[in-house]
Parts: C-alpha cells; sequence; structure tokens
C-alpha cells in the first residue's frame, strides 16, 4: 500500500515519533548506533554518485529529525555545501539531551551547518529547482503520503538532480506476519505506530521509478529472496531526477 494515510494515523506516527525520541529512551549507545547508519549510509552514496563527485548545488535532507543529524552530515565535501533541511517536529532543545559531552557536541556542530526549516515532506515550500542533492534518510515509511514526498523531492531538484533514498524493506512473508499477527496482538508497540507503511523492494523501486526518477545504483544482492522471504533490509537507492 502506498496510498496516503488519514490524518489521524499520519498523527498517531508523529506522537510515537515524540515518544521514540524522549530522554534517557535514547541513551548513549542508541544514539552511537543512529551515527553510525547514518555514516554507513553516506559511505555508501558518496561511493555511487555520477562521475564519481559530489552533486553540485545546495543539498537538501528530507525528514532529518527533531535531533538535528542527518546523512547528509556525512557525505563527502558537506562542510562545503549550503545544507538544508526540513522535518514536521521541532528540534530537542539543547538542555533535553542527556548525551555525554563528546555525543552533545556532534550535535551541536551538526546543528550549525545547516538551515533548518519545520515543515512536511509533502509541502517543503522551499524553491523549485534550487538542489543537486535530496536526501530521505529512514523517513519515506513514517510519512503520510510517500508519493507527495518524492513529488516534492523532485520538485525543489535540478534537472538531472541526485536523490539519495534509504528506507527500510520488508518481505511479503514479513508483511503477511506483521498483519496477521504482529498489529493484532501488539498494537500499541512503537515498531506498529511509528511507521504508517511497510515497503517491499519492489513498491519502493515503484515509486521511485513512477514519480520522476531513474534508480543508478541500489544494495540488493538478490531481489527475489529480499521480495519474498527475505529479513528486514534497508534498501539504499541512487536515482537521478528524469
Amino acid at each position: 500500500m502506498t496510498e496516503p494515510v488519514s490524518d489521524d494515523r499520519w498523527g498517531e506516527a508523529q506522537v510515537a515519533e515524540r515518544e521514540y525520541w524522549q530522554w534517557p529512551a535514547i541513551d548513549a549507545r542508541e544514539f552511537v548506533q543512529i551515527l553510525a547508519g547514518l555514516a554507513e549510509a553516506a559511505v555508501w552514496a558518496s561511493q555511487r554518485f555520477p562521475d564519481e563527485s559530489p552533486p553540485a548545488g545546495d543539498w537538501l535532507e528530507i525528514g532529518i529529525g527533531p535531533l538535528g543529524i542527518g546523512c547528509i552530515h556525512f557525505l563527502p565535501q558537506a562542510a562545503s555545501k549550503r545544507l538544508v533541511a526540513i522535518d514536521p517536529l521541532e528540534r530537542i532543545h539543547r538542555t533535553e539531551l542527556s548525551l555525554p559531552r563528546p555525543l552533545l557536541a556532534a550535535v551541536e556542530v551538526a546543528r550549525s551547518m545547516y538551515d533548518h526549516h519545520l515543515a512536511p515532506g509533502e509541502a517543503t515550500a522551499l524553491e523549485s529547482s534550487r538542489f543537486g542533492l535530496a536526501v530521505l534518510h529512514n523517513v519515506l515509511d513514517h510519512v503520510r503520503d510517500p508519493k507527495a514526498v518524492l513529488q516534492e523531492a523532485r520538485r525543489v531538484l535540478r534537472p538531472k538532480g541526485i536523490l539519495f533514498l534509504a528506507c527500510d524493506t520488508h518481505s511479503r512473508l514479513h508483511q503477511v506476519r506483521h498483519k496477521l499477527v504482529i498489529r493484532r496482538t501488539d498494537p500499541e508497540s512503537w515498531l506498529v505506530r511509528a511507521h504508517p507503511f511497510q515497503f517491499r523492494p519492489s513498491e519502493l523501486f515503484a515509486l521511485v521509478d513512477d514519480n520522476g526518477f531513474q534508480v543508478l545504483s541500489h544494495n540488493l544482492a538478490n531481489r527475489l529472496v529480499t521480495e519474498t522471504v527475505g529479513k528486514t533490509t534497508r534498501l539504499l537507492i541512487l536515482a537521478r531526477r528524469n
């Protein structure tokens, strides 16, 4: 399913997101794991940029999260770019971050590197054809309308601009189990409430293709296994705006 969810369902997901980011639920170990995932994704993308060079122009991250550290911060030459990011949740105030000083310093540096805008991914209110790169890291399964988010990303990208998408995908077997078992036995869990969508790899590729992008690279070794019976996999896609 890729059709928009109701306002009530998306509102429930946003409440769950706020709960996730309330300290001390996110401790130092969890924080470091989050950073590791961002860095690994950034390295993968940077090694596959067309022409082996970072995209020109300003860079955007859609759905950077209330922490204010995104995948975009770990990309090569990020320090020399004008970075912009948007999220529907306000950034967590510094006084609410119960982190060791070295990790708190990482947050402060990241926040100093970009312009933060409070907006949903479906309607960023940013200029059309402004950005050379748009990043959607671990966000598309949290939004209200995935199609609209990708259409908005295409709108703000320059012609032949680059989209980097990272999203958890699930097999058909997992989707059946989630629908018949997990949603019925544990409907109040964070994993259920915070994720309005669960994509199979084929659904994510179709979304990218159908909304104006050409896939350049992805990280799936065996698409058939991942699609049918495989474990949850974070699918990484590098694509160019048509």
